[in-house]
C-alpha cells in the first residue's frame, strides 16, 4: 500500500482559509486587525512556514511565512488580547516529490514548531517575533 504526499502549498492556504471561515462573521463580528512583520529564528529570517494566532475569545488568525515575512490578510486579522501563537517553520529548500513526477514541495524540510502565548496589540500595524534555537529546545524537552 502506498501513502500518497500532497504539496503543502495548498494547504497553506487551505489552513489560511478554514481558519478564516470559522471565525469570520463579515462586518457583524468582532474588530479585527490586519498583523504584519517578520518572524526570526537565531536572528535570521524563517525561510517558509506559517503562523496561527488563536485567542482566548474571537475568531483565529493566520499568515504564510515567506523569507522571514508574514502578513495576515485585510479583514481576518487578530483581534487583539491573549493569544496562543503557532509558528511552523521550514527550510524553503524546494524539494521533488517522490511519488508524484514534476511535483516540488516549496516549503522543504521541516525546522520546528513553536507554540506560546502573548498578548496581541489591539491594532493594526507591524509585530515581529523573535525565536531562538534555546527556545525551541526547552518547549521540545
Amino acid at each position: 500500500m502506498h501513502s500518497r504526499r500532497f504539496s503543502t502549498g495548498p494547504l497553506l492556504l487551505l489552513s489560511t482559509l478554514c481558519l478564516c471561515a470559522a471565525g469570520c462573521s463579515g462586518s457583524d463580528g468582532p474588530q479585527r486587525y490586519r498583523l504584519s512583520g517578520e518572524v526570526t529564528y537565531d536572528g535570521k529570517p524563517v525561510p517558509y512556514g506559517w503562523i496561527v494566532f488563536t485567542p482566548e475569545q474571537g475568531p483565529g488568525a493566520s499568515a504564510n511565512i515567506e523569507n522571514g515575512r508574514y502578513e495576515t490578510p485585510e479583514g481576518f486579522g487578530s483581534v487583539g488580547g491573549l493569544h496562543t501563537i503557532e509558528v511552523v517553520a521550514f527550510d524553503g529548500v524546494a524539494t521533488p516529490d517522490p511519488e508524484i513526477e514534476g511535483v516540488t514541495n516549496p516549503a522543504g524540510s521541516p525546522m520546528f514548531t513553536y507554540t506560546f502565548k502573548k498578548e496581541v496589540p489591539k491594532e493594526a500595524g507591524a509585530w515581529d517575533i523573535e525565536i531562538s534555537s534555546a527556545d525551541v529546545q526547552r518547549q521540545t524537552r
